[in-house]
């Protein structure tokens, strides 16, 4: 038999579980276990990864697209599902109507969202990317508190989450730059809450 490619990958179903409930474990029940699983996961099949995230504990799926939350959805998946991508405007009611948590940073998107959300009676999760330090997506620490305030304008916005990104986190064993990552994530929230905003989950 003639094989198309020499190189494969086989992973263990039975130890990618026993990892997943590790961390379900270690995490206690007050937090929430994401699984990302865009990219088709990373290459591994999405549909079973994502099968086998959520029978081991993961409360949360991450997705980067609309396709490839719709793609969960018809498949059954009910969980929770945050999308990390930038989405464009032409879908963002396809991501209300499949309960597509958002990540938002420009006022272009909430102001579409607010509209969407008016027009179908839903409300829309959002989750704010904060700018640390990657300098691709986000928004820095001054234009957080006026972002988050026009948010509140909106009645079928909801603030969920706060999150960020390292730049460098797993190629290296010198992590001083992710921990400086890590105080201006801390000192953004810290600010949030100052104004006497809470957001539920920050990540």
């Amino acid at each position: 038999m003639h094989r198309k490619h020499v190189q494969w990958i086989e992973l263990s179903a039975e130890a990618l579980k026993h990892n997943i409930s590790q961390f379900r474990s270690l995490l206690g029940k007050e937090r929430r276990l994401l699984a990302m699983v865009k990219a088709n996961a990373y290459g591994h099949g999405m549909i079973p990864i994502a099968n086998a995230a959520v029978n081991s504990g993961s409360d949360w799926l991450g997705i980067h697209s609309v396709d490839e939350g719709i793609t969960l959805r018809e498949n059954g998946f009910k969980c929770p599902l945050l999308s990390v991508g930038y989405i464009p405007l032409h879908r963002l009611q396809q991501a209300v109507e499949n309960d597509i948590r958002i990540t938002v940073y420009n006022n272009e998107t909430i102001e579409k969202l607010g509209d969407i959300c008016r027009s179908l009676h839903k409300k829309a999760y959002l989750h704010i990317k904060a700018e640390t330090g990657t300098y691709r997506q986000g928004l820095n620490e001054s234009e957080i508190i006026p972002f988050i305030e026009n948010i509140e304008r909106h009645e079928g916005l909801v603030i969920e989450g706060i999150s960020s990104h390292f730049s460098n986190i797993e190629d290296t064993t010198d992590h001083s730059y992710a921990q400086y990552q890590l105080k201006r994530f801390k000192k953004i929230v810290d600010r949030i809450e100052d104004h006497g905003i809470s957001i539920p989950f920050k990540h």
